[in-house]
């Protein structure tokens, strides 16, 4: 339990008056509840909390009041697994959750924005089926805390259906945390949209031809409940019930309504805020469409997400098709489908992984990523190298991996395997200390996949870099294998497994890149991209199922990526055709940055290919007789079957001389010649390298920004100028990063010319560590103050006078400002003496 919160009572059997008695064995404080109780007296009746617990868990899920709790628990095991890796030294917080419910002021209503207000009650006393809390959370990244909204269905309260009372709660509670820039988390269980009949009427309907007296009594005046028309049957007035719509709200369409308002607002939090969703208990229809909007989504593996109850759809059907809910949406359907990103056992293990992606999230969105101190070293280098001929394992080459301590050199599995982390068990922890961790690009332990289950020809998730976190892409090398299961409403249909090669994006894995690259930039996250792609599957199917519009989603999302971008190759990576359009930096040139590996190649087409095509065999034969001296010899002797027999003899090796020589055009030297890659950079200096340039570019994205939003007129480069040149001024004053020793990567080579630069104020615009060092005193942490922001309110005050002088120009702008004017001396009466002096000083000028 919370710090605060332990409340252990301790019983002694004792006999009082010839009973055996209960004993309240307390120390401090009053006896327990049961002191003097007889030990046979039969157990109360439940309370109703007690009744409240027991019916959620006979749907296999959490009371919704309990989750504070579990928050807490999951909290607790979050901070001593930093505390055990030994990289946290301070004292774990005593108390790691506060939770404030949030209830609606006035009559709720789904249609316009509610206002919620912070109370303190009893657990239980919600007279809506969803409830909110405003929660401050005490993690590693924010040891202070950080404030979140949680919403969840109270699956006691008319098993979690959705109705005009519940859309306007969720709405409220929804607005609260984009309006505050916090994070939403949902935790779903529900059974979609309510559904009723007007009980007022039902009792009396089937009477009402003979008693038309109840049916004017129920009309009222203020509200309408039914509608009749009269009638006349065997010459005798009767009425005839046309339309019910009751009296109470909540019992069929509106409730479709109130559904459509929060998809709507659901949809907008994810977009401009951070929404992780956790399937608790079953979730049907609004509450699975809310999963998928929400996108970051986490269920239990044995928790469906459903549009239509198994047994509606036999009913449709006509046959008993299906078996169970779990059988239409359960992990096996909505992980591989991309629905769910991650697979948990159970709540205590879904909120822990919620925890583990809020850690990758800024506070409060915008804001500033939260980086951890890492007892993995900066400057290490890379240990994890595939042997020659082997192809790169992209979870090792991010995450390292676990390797025999009699066998270092042997193949291992990388430290996830593919599957979701929060699953991993204690076995597999004691095997892990039983053997040799070889190193990866990211910090040890950091990497968490998403989509484990779904394209698995492509690898995303989330790691950490120096402590810095990010967003990752990676490419399985390896042949994986598709399954398309049977459906059973279609009995001709079979299960199918398609095989899909490695290095090569199809429909699936091209919309899981871009699905990455959108939460990515959703989350504020730079983004690494691992690239080793050969190109995208043209073939007839993959085209039909949407290759195409797959790869276009690819350079829409990564064209407005807002966040730092660098694409890099690994040893042995290749990058071709169209999958390096895709991804090419003037996709983005503003973020998007390439770097390769000595041993990396790219190109339109692979040697071999372009052989076939460029140096065909008569370009061989023809290379042959220009070459070969004993070729020239048979020719000039005019012995023709030798000289065929030769060239017969010959063609295998010059085919690979001509394949190597195209292989040539390919490397890293000449993409940099070309202007493609910004630099070389070697396996094991990748990880220094990239560390310095992320926390680089992340430094200084803020401030051209800002310099940007001083004026619609100031363009990316122009500000991009404006840093260098109060950079050079700073250095030249000898105020920043005095005495700072230049850092030199052994082997990396960089493509630093920068127009109208001098190659000096080259070399020091390009030193990584520098710019940072000078951002931080730049903009407050130093000798200099915040230089950055009085500069940029210099800025803001020329755009405003130039502004105001364009304005000028036009009468409907001089009649504005005049009536502006007015209106401001109104509010503000001080400014008239400044602006009586300031005429007072151009009057006197003339």
């Amino acid at each position: 339990h919370e710090g605060g919160e332990e409340d252990v009572q301790v019983y002694q059997e004792a006999l009082q008056a010839g009973h055996s008695v209960y004993l309240s064995k307390h120390t401090q404080g009053p006896a327990g509840a049961f002191d003097g109780t007889p030990i046979l007296a039969p157990y109360p009746p439940l309370e109703q909390l007690q009744q409240k617990r027991l019916a959620a868990r006979r749907h296999k899920t959490t009371f919704a009041y309990d989750f504070p709790s579990v928050f807490g628990n999951a909290l607790r095991k979050v901070w001593q697994d930093r505390d055990a890796s030994g990289e946290y030294d301070g004292p774990l917080p005593a108390r790691c959750v506060d939770a404030q419910e949030l209830v609606m002021i006035g009559e709720p209503n789904f249609r316009q924005a509610g206002s919620l207000q912070l109370t303190q009650r009893p657990i239980g006393c919600n007279t809506v089926g969803v409830v909110a809390w405003l929660m401050l959370l005490r993690t590693p990244e924010c040891p202070d805390g950080r404030q979140v909204v949680a919403v969840a269905n109270d699956i006691t309260y008319n098993s979690g259906a959705f109705g005009p009372k519940e859309d306007a709660m969720f709405r409220a509670a929804t607005e609260y945390a984009l309006q505050h820039h916090i994070p939403v988390f949902y935790l779903a269980a529900n059974s979609g949209a309510r559904v009723g009949l007007a009980n007022e009427v039902k009792q009396w309907s089937g009477t009402i031809l003979n008693s038309p007296r109840k049916a004017s009594a129920t009309y009222r005046s203020d509200a309408l409940i039914v509608k009749c028309e009269e009638m006349q049957v065997d010459g005798t007035r009767r009425w005839k019930l046309t339309d019910v719509v009751g009296e109470e709200d909540g019992l069929g369409i509106e409730c479709l309504s109130g559904s459509g308002a929060i998809a709507s607002v659901y949809a907008r939090a994810f977009r401009e805020g951070f929404t992780v969703t956790l399937v608790s208990g079953r979730t049907v229809g609004i509450g699975a469409y809310l999963a998928r909007l929400g996108r970051r989504c986490i269920q239990r593996a044995d928790q469906p997400i459903i549009l239509t109850g198994f047994s509606a759809l036999n009913k449709l059907l006509g046959r008993e098709v299906y078996s169970s809910q779990m059988q239409l949406g359960g992990p096996k359907v909505m992980a591989a489908n991309g629905v769910s990103h991650h697979i948990v056992e159970d709540d205590l293990a879904g909120v822990e992984a919620m925890l583990k992606w809020l850690a990758f999230v800024p506070p409060t969105l915008p804001g500033t990523l939260p980086v951890l101190r890492s007892t993995d070293p900066i400057g290490r280098q890379i240990e994890y190298e595939p042997d020659k001929g082997q192809k790169l394992d992209a979870r090792a080459a991010i995450a390292g991996r676990y390797i025999s301590l009699e066998e270092p050199n042997t193949d291992a599995t990388a430290s996830t395997s593919g599957r979701d982390s929060t699953t991993t068990s204690n076995h597999q922890q004691q095997q892990q200390q039983q053997m040799y961790w070889e190193s990866g690009l990211f910090d040890k332990d950091s990497w968490v996949e998403a989509h484990p289950g779904w394209a698995k020809s492509v690898v995303t998730g989330r790691a950490r870099l120096g402590g810095m976190p990010c967003g990752v892409i990676g490419v399985e090398t390896q042949t994986v294998m598709l399954n398309i299961p049977a459906d059973p409403g279609m009995p001709d249909s079979m299960e199918r497994t398609i095989p899909q090669a490695g290095q090569v994006w199809f429909p699936d894995s091209a919309l899981k890149t871009a699905q990455a690259i959108e939460e990515c930039d959703r989350e504020q996250l730079p983004l690494v991209i691992m690239a080793n792609w050969r190109g995208f599957s043209g073939g007839q199917r993959d085209l039909f199922e949407g290759v195409l519009q797959a790869g276009s989603l690819i350079v829409d999302n990564l064209r407005t990526y807002h966040q730092p971008v660098i694409v890099y190759l690994s040893p042995g990576a290749e990058l071709r055709g169209g999958a390096w359009v895709v991804i090419d930096g003037q996709i983005n040139p503003a973020q998007v940055e390439m770097y390769a590996d000595p041993g990396a190649a790219g190109g339109v087409l692979e040697p071999e290919g372009i052989v076939e095509i460029k140096y065909r065999t008569p370009d061989l034969i023809a290379t042959m007789h220009r070459l070969d001296p004993r070729m020239q010899q048979l020719k000039a002797e005019g012995a023709e079957m030798a000289v065929r027999a030769r060239e017969q003899a010959l063609l295998a090796v010059y085919r690979q001389m001509a394949t190597t020589f195209a292989q040539m055009h390919d490397s890293p030297v000449r993409m940099v010649a070309k202007g493609v890659l910004r630099g070389i950079v070697p396996w094991h200096q990748a990880r220094p390298f990239l560390t310095a340039r992320l926390r680089r570019r992340v430094a200084e994205e803020p401030l051209i920004k800002a310099i940007m939003n001083t004026s619609m007129t100031i363009t990316r480069a122009h500000a991009t100028k404006l840093l260098q040149r109060w950079f050079y001024i700073s250095m030249r004053n000898g105020v920043a990063v005095e005495g700072l020793a230049r850092r030199h990567f052994e082997g990396v080579t960089l493509d630093t010319q920068v127009e109208e630069m001098s190659a000096s104020e080259a070399e020091m615009w390009a030193d990584d560590d520098a710019v940072v060092q000078w951002v931080l005193q730049f903009t407050g942490g130093g000798p200099e103050g915040n230089l950055f922001q009085a500069n940029v309110d210099a800025l803001q005050v020329k755009a405003t006078s130039h502004l105001v002088q364009a304005l000028f120009t036009s009468e409907t702008g001089q009649q504005g400002i005049l009536q502006g004017l007015q209106q401001v001396l109104g509010e503000k009466p001080q400014l008239k003496d400044a602006i009586s002096s300031l005429l007072n000083d151009m009057n006197g000028q003339h």
